[in-house]
């Protein structure tokens, strides 16, 4: 079925290479999968390919600040995955999880692109979380505007998983040392 449906292809590049065709809902769904399948394929042929596809796909988001997708690559045997930007991830992110509007057009100190993704506005450079709106990974984290523009006060909130997942894989995986005291 590999060849004959052309799947050992897409194994080898499973996201869209055109960013007019990219959605992070897509890396959030490979970082679910990809742990399980690389755990019971047998195959080494086939594990190689899988991994192949999963580093390739890991390029393009690698500079997302992401510690889940980079947790997940380096749990999975992946090189450079950002060990630091994650942590500081972690230690940044306000946990107030409160949807706020954040606007950040008016900003001086960046510029507004089309990149890495061709939709919406984005900022030049990845702002810090506490820069930032509240973040869920099938977001794009360099768009300029984030949060609940229906409700102004802030009165919706974020589950939080987007910080516990990543912290606790973060313990778990030995990338991250329980707090002293």
């Amino acid at each position: 079925w590999l060849d004959t449906y052309n799947f050992r292809e897409i194994a080898r590049r499973p996201k869209a290479p055109n960013r007019s065709e990219w959605s992070h809902i897509d890396d959030t769904i490979m970082a679910e999968i990809m742990p399980v399948l690389l755990k019971y394929e047998n195959d080494p042929g086939l594990r190689e390919l899988y991994m192949e596809g999963f580093t390739w796909s890991y390029r393009m988001v690698e500079h997302d600040q992401n510690p889940w997708f980079n947790f997940t690559y380096g749990m999975l045997g992946g090189e450079n995955f950002h060990l630091a930007e994650s942590v500081e991830f972690l230690r940044d992110q306000p946990l107030d999880l409160a949807q706020w509007q954040i606007d950040n057009s008016f900003r001086e100190d960046i510029d507004l692109v089309r990149y890495p993704m061709q939709e919406p506005l984005q900022t030049s450079r990845m702002l810090p979380p506490s820069e930032r709106g509240v973040m869920r990974w099938d977001k794009n984290p360099w768009a300029v505007v984030s949060g609940d523009f229906s409700h102004p006060e802030g009165i919706l909130e974020s589950s939080g998983v987007f910080w516990l997942l990543p912290y606790w894989m973060g313990r778990y995986c030995g990338f991250i040392e329980a707090p002293a005291g």
